[in-house]
């Protein structure tokens, strides 16, 4: 302490009081000190973990990428194709199924049937709402209108099953010629 010597008094009388309590509160914070730097430090530090999440969308067609319907005499309706759509956008997405065209038969380009399209939303999973904007159309040969779309859009962050639902339209089939009709349904997937 200083250099200073330390003498502790014992005995009686007056000389027995050569340590005052101050010294000794001294005394002890000094020791006190002491024991700290010598046994132990105390420090407090900080890590920051950021992690950035792109946005993203998605869709999960079904297992089959062709579909085929033996078309019969009040049967026109392929059966119903779920996909999968995922997005992490704040703002949500928008859906459109579209048709290409009217069915078209394979040997012969000229001759077109009506297709028509509808959509459900059989589930959904997440924060967002899910509505259908556009439920059904039809790729109408006599309307000059081949192309046809349904759309559903939703508000936030989520999934949905969509259920796509498309109809080879012919009120008659004698007058449908024989043979193997094609089109094709392309989904688009935007960020509003």
């Amino acid at each position: 302490m200083n250099g200073q010597n330390l003498i502790v008094g014992v005995g009686l009388g007056s000389r027995s009081r050569l340590l005052s309590f101050a010294k000794l509160s001294r005394i002890a914070a000094a020791i006190t000190i002491g024991m700290a730097t010598c046994h132990g430090y105390a420090d407090t530090a900080l890590q920051k973990f950021t992690v950035h999440v792109p946005e993203s969308v998605a869709t999960t067609t079904p297992a089959t990428d062709i579909v085929n319907l033996e078309l019969v005499a009040g049967s026109n309706a392929f059966p119903t194709q779920l996909w999968n759509v995922h997005s992490n956008a704040d703002d949500g997405v928008i859906v459109d199924f579209a048709l290409v065209g009217a069915f078209t038969h394979q040997t012969l380009a000229d001759v077109n049937v009506d297709a028509q399209i509808g959509i459900s939303i059989p589930a959904t999973t997440g924060l967002a709402n899910w509505e259908i904007t556009q439920a059904n159309a039809t790729a109408s040969v006599r309307e000059n209108n081949e192309h046809a779309f349904v759309q559903a859009m939703s508000d936030g962050t989520g999934s949905a099953v969509i259920g796509l639902d498309l109809s080879f339209v012919e009120s008659s089939l004698d007058v449908v010629p024989a043979g193997t009709y094609n089109t094709e349904v392309v989904c688009t997937i935007t960020v509003p």
